[in-house]
């Protein structure tokens, strides 16, 4: 027995493949890949079936496995025997594959009811039909997308009985191919057959969106509700998707048939509320065709009127040109082509506004030019329909236009350039309808008017008007005078009046009076509160201020006025130390008063000195102070810059106070180092100190042993040798001698 099985594989490869045809003979050839033919005829099969049997009847059970891959199994088309491998026979789940197979895997599927040895062989080996999840994701995984329509919906029912597991992250294998197969193959068949048409499920919009059949619904076979489950699942799409539907909305206008067209907006609005549309998708949709309007009624001596009621007759237009909805038909029916209100009446408010061409309400220059359209019309009757015209009728249908027209005119809130727009468009134009159903202009009423007796509306006589301005009986038509004072504003005074509005001029002030009245007040006697007296000057020096300037511009004077006794004084008289000069101090106070000026208050200060020689040295000063580099200092200014330093740190100035120290920073030389140094140490200027310390350091050598350098204090020499650099330990060394 063990030789016998060994041997009948090799057996069986000997005696090569049938003589028969076992090459598909049908155009699809795709469909058998990966299936192997061996095959036997089912005559040739026989013997080797019944050798099977006998062996198998005191065989073992790996003797038995053996038997399996022997083409020993009869097939459902009863013309060859198979093996049962994988690829090489198919074994269905149920019976319904079976029959569903079988037209095109005939001679590969594997017949488990069969007769004789061949069914004592599969009923001894105990051949199962395949596990469904197994059958569907290694037999019709990789063919979903080749298989006809009836295989194709019967595959997508058996991936809807395994349930939503299949679609759930990290599953099995078999699940992903399932799931995969069905997102990624065409297993939507149209039109069966040769030429059938096949799309994904991505490619297809969910029918259940519109009731009216497009062309991108799957066809009514994959209708039911366990397709459309397995299908929404792999990717269907839905028309709440902004691409699918301006997709579905392009097909529509291509077929030109408008109930699609109707459907679909239908569903835009019932869906808007959970719509995340991007503004760029509303304006593509404006540009399709698939809008209902009102069709032009015929003939064409009609358009003088607005069409009472939304005809039958329908035209699809697109929303990229101004249109108005049909309920403004009487104010706009000349001017906007007017959207059919069986579906635009339904649309939310927000939706009419994402279409910007939809004029709702119309606008003014719409409404003004309507009338003025709608009043040439009227005008251009011929005389032989004007008995016709002037029945009560067209007379009483003119005037409710012309009613519309003024009430929306009426409610329109307009500025002076609409107002004037308004006024130059219609005074003239013969648009209101009298009694009698002549046209008449607002200028004509205004001129009819003018001579009246009566200013209240309500309380004039229902006349028969007519067009006479002399006669005294004249009155607008009852319904018109609800609007006299809208007539009036059209054609009144204001038309025949100046038509520019005059203009009051206004000077331009005197700039700055009040601080430059301040600011020139210094050292002037007149309104000065505040005193400083010089009393080493001989003669006496007063220099004269204001206490609010000083307060507003210095904390110390701040502090000075607010807390002393002697601040109370009508005329406050503040004794200077010796060491203060006028000019410092006359420079000190002009940068108080010039808002912290360095330059300005120089002129200042030098201007307003009084002494013998401030002409002759203040103009010297001054061309040395702007040719300045290294030179030799100039006497008067340096002693100026000391004091002014000295000053600055007296009341606090810290801005004065840096800068003095930045120009004396310029003006040391070998000559002057030591002296400001000390100056400079005795002031708490830290800044020019270390400058100062720095220069000391490169001069020393030259230093050593001059007198000033064994005079000089001995916290600024130990400074010098201790080589403190940081601006902290040089500012506390300084306060601490302080």
């Amino acid at each position: 027995r063990a030789s016998a099985l060994n041997a009948l594989p090799k057996a069986v490869e000997r005696m090569g493949p049938s003589g028969n045809s076992v090459t598909p003979n049908m155009p699809g050839m795709r469909m058998f890949l990966g299936m192997k033919d061996l095959r036997l005829d089912i005559e040739r099969a026989r013997p080797l079936q019944r050798l099977v049997v006998s062996i198998l009847r005191s065989a073992k059970k790996r003797d038995v496995e053996k038997t399996m891959s022997l083409p020993v199994f009869e097939t459902r088309g009863g013309k060859f025997a198979v093996p049962v491998s994988p690829g090489a026979s198919i074994v269905a789940p149920n019976e319904e594959w079976d029959e569903l197979l079988h037209e095109e895997f005939k001679d590969f599927l594997l017949n488990l009811d069969a007769d004789g040895d061949g069914g004592h062989l599969i009923r001894e080996l105990g051949i199962q039909r395949s596990n469904l999840s197994e059958f569907l994701a290694r037999f019709c995984a990789p063919r979903a997308g080749l298989f006809n329509q009836k295989l194709s919906v019967h595959f997508l029912e058996s991936v809807a009985a395994l349930g939503s597991t299949i679609w759930r992250k990290n599953v099995q294998k078999d699940y992903v191919a399932i799931a995969t197969s069905c997102e990624e193959a065409p297993v939507v068949v149209f039109n069966d057959g040769r030429d059938a048409r096949r799309c994904r499920c991505s490619e297809l919009v969910d029918p259940e969106d519109v009731q009216v059949t497009i062309a991108m619904h799957p066809p009514r076979e994959y209708c039911s509700p366990v397709v459309l489950s397995v299908l929404r699942r792999a990717g269907l799409k839905s028309l709440t998707d902004e691409e699918v539907f301006l997709s579905a909305a392009r097909h529509v206008e291509a077929s030109g048939e408008a109930a699609k067209g109707e459907e679909l907006l239908k569903q835009l609005a019932d869906r808007f509320q959970s719509l995340k549309w991007s503004s760029r998708s509303f304006a593509a949709l404006s540009r399709v065709r698939i809008f209902p309007a009102i069709a032009p009624v015929a003939p064409v001596r009609s358009d003088a009127y607005p069409p009472r009621c939304a005809s039958v007759e329908r035209v699809a237009v697109s929303l990229d040109a101004p249109c108005t909805l049909f309920q403004h038909a009487s104010v706009a029916w000349t001017q906007l082509a007017l959207l059919h209100p069986d579906t635009f009446d339904k649309w939310p408010k927000p939706l009419l506004q994402r279409f910007s061409a939809i004029k709702d309400p119309p606008s003014l220059d719409v409404i003004v030019a309507n009338l003025i359209e709608a009043a040439r019309r009227w005008g251009e009757i011929r005389d032989g329909e004007l008995a016709e015209v002037a029945s009560k009728e067209h007379r009483q249908h003119r005037q409710e236009i012309v009613v519309c027209h003024l009430a929306a005119l009426n409610a329109v809130r307009r500025t002076n350039a609409l107002q004037s727009m308004v006024q130059h468009s219609l005074c003239r134009v013969k648009f209101l309808v009298l009694n009698d159903g002549s046209l008449t202009s607002p200028c004509e009423a205004f001129a009819a008017l003018h001579g009246g007796n009566s200013d209240d509306e309500d309380e004039e006589p229902d006349h028969v008007a007519s067009t006479s301005a002399t006669s005294s009986t004249w009155s607008l038509p009852r319904c018109l005078r609800r609007y006299r004072r809208l007539l009036l504003g059209i054609a009144g005074p204001a038309l025949q009046g100046v038509q520019q509005m005059p203009i009051i001029h206004v000077e331009t002030p005197p700039q700055n009076p009040v601080p430059d009245f301040i600011q020139n007040s210094l050292n002037c006697p007149d309104l000065a509160d505040v005193v400083f007296i010089l009393g080493h000057e001989t003669p006496v020096e007063q220099i004269y201020a204001h206490r609010l300037v000083l307060a507003a511009s210095c904390d110390h004077f701040r502090a000075t006025f607010s807390n002393y006794a002697e601040a109370a004084e009508a005329k406050c008289k503040l004794e200077l130390p010796s060491w203060v000069s006028a000019r410092p101090m006359l420079w000190m106070l002009a940068y108080l008063y010039q808002g912290y000026d360095v330059a300005r208050a120089q002129q200042i200060a030098f201007k307003l000195n009084k002494q013998d020689s401030s002409s002759t040295a203040s103009r010297r000063a001054s061309l040395s102070w702007k040719r300045r580099g290294r030179q030799e200092i100039d006497s008067e200014i340096g002693e100026d810059l000391c004091c002014l330093l000295r000053l600055s740190e007296y009341y606090q100035l810290d801005h004065l106070k840096q800068w003095a120290e930045s120009e004396l920073g310029k003006l040391l030389t070998p000559e002057n180092l030591i002296p400001l140094s000390t100056h400079a140490y005795f002031c708490n200027a830290g800044q020019l100190l270390r400058v100062s310390i720095y220069h000391l350091r490169r001069e020393y050598g030259e230093l050593v042993g001059v007198n000033d350098w064994e005079e000089l204090e001995p916290a600024i020499k130990e400074l010098v040798l201790a080589g403190v650099n940081s601006e902290s330990n040089s500012a506390s060394q300084i306060s601490e001698t302080c």
